[in-house]
């Protein structure tokens, strides 16, 4: 396996990027995955053992940095879904020019939120000929309800609500800290790992109040119909202090056939690292494997 640094555009913004090639591919045409991180993530952060794991099972991988996270240009903390399934469907085009790898096999594997836009971005692009997702949601607005103390919950609405008025005169958003999202055990703990290891820049983070409330406004849920007759793959953690199990399975109820819930009993962030990562990487390798390796089925 190589990996080189890359970088694509979209919405005219330069997107930081690493491609995972096989070994063997230099005369490799083969499949290529999308890897699609959380809402904060960036691309040395949980998504680099997945691709390496693709990678060392024939697949070219592209792991990036969303516009306004990492070292992307972008409105650093404007974390808008629509903006960030753009990107998705642009690494997609990106991906499929590589000469290592035939269009007609790309598929997408997110986590977290980047589950949400894995599904999103297949629903309109029938480019994806499949998709896994681990720990996604159906709709954010009703984890925020469900996850976040009431009246925390209360005073972000009230607070994007406002911002609208001000950002409508003024063109600006405020900005909040992520972790009044991210306000649950799991993710504080993580945060405080991850400035341990000194990996990214998590810590300063902030996201405009726009970015909140379209957040608030996404429900994949009402699209993930539209990935029939492509395999949908759904990874679930039983004991997700993060996004509800009950999103995972909100999700599989509006999909189509063919589509599969799969379960381990972990927490949110122990899918994204040993042995969880493994146990996950696992699932979505044989799922795909028809898709990818249609040659080896039967």
């Amino acid at each position: 396996m190589s990996t080189v640094p890359a970088e694509f555009y979209s919405g005219g913004h330069r997107l930081s990027a690493v491609i995972y090639t096989p070994s063997d591919a230099i005369d490799h045409h083969g499949p290529g995955v999308v890897l699609c991180n959380g809402m904060r993530g960036v691309k040395e952060w949980i998504v680099p053992p997945f691709a390496e794991l693709f990678a060392a099972a024939g697949y070219t991988a592209l792991v990036f940095d969303h516009r306004g996270l990492g070292a992307s240009e972008g409105v650093p903390g404007q974390v808008i879904p629509a903006e960030q399934v753009e990107d998705v469907r642009d690494a997609i085009t990106f991906l499929s020019t590589l000469p290592t790898v035939d269009p007609g096999r790309v598929v997408l594997w997110g986590t977290s939120f980047g589950g949400a836009n894995a599904i999103s971005a297949a629903a309109v692009d029938e480019r994806v000929q499949a998709v896994v997702t681990q720990v996604p949601f159906g709709d954010w607005g009703r984890v925020m309800r469900e996850t976040l103390p009431a009246s925390s919950y209360g005073e972000l609405v009230a607070e994007f609500a406002a911002d609208r008025v001000e950002r409508v005169k003024t063109g600006l958003s405020q900005r909040i800290s992520s972790g009044r999202i991210l306000d649950n055990d799991e993710s504080r703990k993580a945060i405080a790992r991850s400035v341990r290891e000194g990996v990214g820049e998590r810590p300063e983070l902030t996201f405009t109040l726009e970015a909140v409330e379209r957040s608030f406004e996404y429900r994949p849920e009402r699209v993930v119909d539209q990935l029939a007759p492509r395999p949908l793959l759904i990874i679930g953690s039983a004991n997700d202090g993060v996004i509800p199990f009950s999103e995972c399975q909100s999700l599989y109820d509006h999909a189509r056939e063919p589509k599969q819930l799969r379960t381990l009993s972990i927490g949110h962030y122990d899918i994204c690292e040993p042995p969880g990562s493994d146990q996950a990487a696992a699932l979505a390798l044989e799922f795909l494997a028809p898709i990818a390796f249609p040659a080896n089925v039967g």
